[in-house]
């Protein structure tokens, strides 16, 4: 009776770990990517440039404590999930909204990597989008980056993927699900045999 009950339990580990290894063989895994060409930002609610001047004051008159003004940020504008500030007396610091948590990054890691990496590109404005596969797995960003002698500050803003957005369209790798009449997705179905 022992030796069976122990051949069953073998057999449904077995059949859980070959269940759980199909599973993340199936799915696509996560790849850090980045667009070739900036976008802007669309369905905002907030002006973007009015935000941006806020930060170069409020930068210019505290520039010794990030973590309040990124936080402030944060909570005032949810659909901002990332901020990198910088000044000439302070190393930036990039903070992160994850799962409702601030997470402040003074030193660049592996994981926030790909942030930095559009921070530190050399343009003002919109940069290109980019996914990042670690902390916010899979969610695609925008990028508003302005630098000046004095301060550089990144905004991180998830885009609203819309396979019918044509300017999303290289995340798709085309608007090939978008109805050309109606510029609604198209609802497909996939019959299998």
């Amino acid at each position: 009776m022992t030796a069976a009950a122990f051949l069953l339990f073998l057999i449904v580990t077995a059949s859980a770990a070959n269940n759980s290894i199909s599973l993340i063989s199936n799915g696509a895994p996560c790849e850090t990517k980045t667009l070739s060409e900036p976008r802007a930002a669309t369905g905002l609610n907030f002006d973007i440039s009015f935000e941006i001047n806020n930060l170069v004051l409020e930068v210019s008159r505290n520039n010794t404590n990030f973590s309040d003004i990124s936080q402030q940020l944060l909570s005032t504008h949810p659909q901002i999930v990332g901020v990198i500030l910088s000044s000439t007396i302070r190393l930036p610091t990039l903070s992160l909204n994850v799962r409702g948590r601030l997470k402040v990054f003074p030193n660049r890691t592996a994981e926030t990597d790909v942030f930095w990496k559009t921070f530190d590109a050399p343009h003002n404005g919109w940069a290109p989008p980019f996914r990042d596969c670690n902390f916010l797995q899979g969610i695609w960003f925008y990028a508003y980056i302005l630098k000046s002698a004095d301060i550089g500050l990144g905004l991180f803003i998830p885009v609203k993927l819309n396979q019918c957005d044509f300017g999303l369209s290289d995340i798709f790798g085309g608007p090939h699900q978008c109805d050309d009449e109606t510029t609604d997705v198209s609802n497909l179905i996939f019959l299998c045999f």
